[in-house]
């Protein structure tokens, strides 16, 4: 009956043993996929971050190039008006001033009243492109 008892408790021993090695082995196998789980995560959410910031420069990009060709082209047909608009204002004058005045005469009023437009023209158009730009500017720091 010692031999017994003691081979039990021998027994006992081992299956200890072999149970806490068991249980050892699978908690590193948890660890690990865990560690693993985590880090997965973790990159995915990197790469949403990552795309999301991307998506977003592209978006402003876009907007601002998008108002841009707008403003360029409202530019244009502004500018194509007035100069049909100066154009016909001159045809008239010119026309008046050839019964009047020698050709001399309505070619040098002319030359500088159109000089005069242009460089009035040139000064509305920066003053209009810099109240834009503080406009956008302004906005911005609004936005922020």
């Amino acid at each position: 009956e010692k031999m017994n008892e003691a081979a039990t408790i021998i027994s006992r021993h081992i299956q200890s043993f072999v149970a806490q090695k068991n249980f050892t082995r699978k908690k590193r196998a948890i660890v690990t996929i865990q560690s693993g789980a985590r880090s997965m995560f973790a990159r995915k959410l990197f790469n949403f971050k990552r795309n999301t910031r991307a998506a977003t420069r592209i978006q402003t990009m876009y907007r601002g190039h998008r108002a841009s060709a707008a403003y360029k082209k409202q530019k244009r047909s502004a500018v194509r008006i007035q100069s049909s608009f100066r154009g016909m204002k001159a045809r008239a004058a010119a026309h008046g001033l050839r019964r009047e005045r020698s050709a001399l005469m309505v070619q040098r009023s002319w030359r500088g009243a159109r000089e005069r437009k242009a460089f009035l023209q040139d000064k509305r158009s920066v003053n209009k492109v810099k109240a834009l730009w503080r406009a956008k500017k302004a906005k911005q720091e609004l936005r922020k």
